[in-house]
């Protein structure tokens, strides 16, 4: 049986404990790129790869406590990576989802008095709850007025951006409403992917059942993880009017590995994500039109996924970059080209829908 007495590079060398016959224990050696050793006399100089089986007691101490600390090492590190992906995988509702109570800030605040609190039931596991949500009526208003459908960010309320609600409210009837979780929607929950989009689906019930809106009426909006929502929802319904999205992103995973680009080499992202939001593949599914809206300066959603969402879409749309914008100021920064546009987009669709039906019949 060979014995190592000395080992120039030890470090390189990695050992596997067996008991052998006899009570013998064999150690399994391989040699990685040493630098050099004396194994029974003999130099040794190997530049790739190697195997032996000694007697575990003939192997040089120092080879046997680097093993103990290379255990103790990937121990350590198998700790921290379990460790880590579990706190991502188990956190992911708080980082994707931030409900927010409700915000005291009503439209008459902004001169908008033609406006009621509503509320609407979506079902659930256990039964009905109610969503709370505020129905504005148009200046103007008529058989073929256009309502639109809003669907906010992760980290807002229908209370928070008055200066949205006027805008779209200069477009046409405006229905908007709160996830359960968020403002007063239905108890302290967390949200998921699943929720959110049943959430809606329940708002688009409503006004087309509860309120016997005709769905080539509705445009549906939404704005940065509510485009997410705002896409599925459309790619149920190709009734609508149209879809409006503002400032979204292609998917979860992708939004990940902008933030964290390092996670997606480190860590399995994808089987840890469970919000997946994955637009990108969705927005295939669209068969209505469809206008991207995106700030050049957006911090928070690069521009360059409305782009990837618009060149993915099977169907007529339009994508718009307002420079110098931020993630929720299109409409602020730039008042008169963004009120042309979604206007003029909303008109349009609503009354392209109305002689597509009027031939068909």
């Amino acid at each position: 049986m060979e014995t190592v007495n000395q080992v120039a590079d030890w470090r390189r060398f990695s050992l596997l404990r067996l008991k052998g016959a006899q009570g013998r224990t064999l150690a399994f050696v391989w040699l990685l790129r040493t630098t050099g050793g004396d194994i029974d006399g003999v130099d040794v100089r190997l530049s790739s790869f190697d195997v032996r089986w000694l007697e575990y007691d003939d192997i040089h101490p120092d080879m046997k406590n680097w093993k103990r600390r290379s255990l103790i090492l990937l121990g350590i590190l198998a700790t921290v990576y379990v460790g880590v992906g579990f706190y991502f995988w188990s956190n992911q509702t708080r980082i994707i989802f931030k409900p927010m109570p409700a915000i005291v800030r009503t439209p008459d605040s902004l001169g908008v008095q033609n406006y009621q609190d509503v509320q609407f039931p979506v079902a659930t596991s256990s039964g009905e709850v109610k969503l709370d949500g505020v129905w504005i009526e148009a200046e103007k208003s008529g058989p073929r007025t256009p309502v639109i459908l809003f669907l906010h960010g992760n980290n807002s309320t229908i209370g928070k951006d008055p200066g949205r609600i006027r805008r779209m409210h200069q477009c046409g009837h405006v229905l908007l409403f709160d996830y359960r979780g968020y403002g007063k929607s239905y108890g302290k929950i967390e949200p998921s992917e699943k929720k959110v989009n049943e959430d809606a689906e329940a708002a688009w019930d409503y006004l087309t059942e509860e309120m016997g809106i005709a769905p080539s009426r509705i445009v549906i909006y939404g704005h940065s993880l509510g485009g997410a929502i705002a896409i599925e929802l459309a790619s149920h319904h190709r009734d609508a009017a149209g879809l409006i999205t503002e400032s979204t992103f292609t998917s979860s995973l992708e939004m990940a590995g902008w933030k964290y680009g390092w996670l997606l080499d480190i860590f399995p992202m994808e089987l840890l994500l469970e919000a997946k939001f994955n637009s990108i593949d969705t927005i295939g599914s669209v068969q209505i039109p469809i206008l991207f809206i995106h700030g050049e300066a957006d911090p928070k959603v690069p521009c360059h996924m409305s782009k990837q969402l618009h060149e993915k879409a099977s169907c007529p749309s339009e994508l718009c970059f307002f420079p110098g914008a931020g993630h929720s100021d299109c409409g602020f920064d730039h008042p008169v080209e963004y009120h042309e546009l979604v206007k003029g987009f909303v008109d349009r669709c609503v009354q392209e829908t109305a002689i597509a039906l009027a031939i068909e019949l």
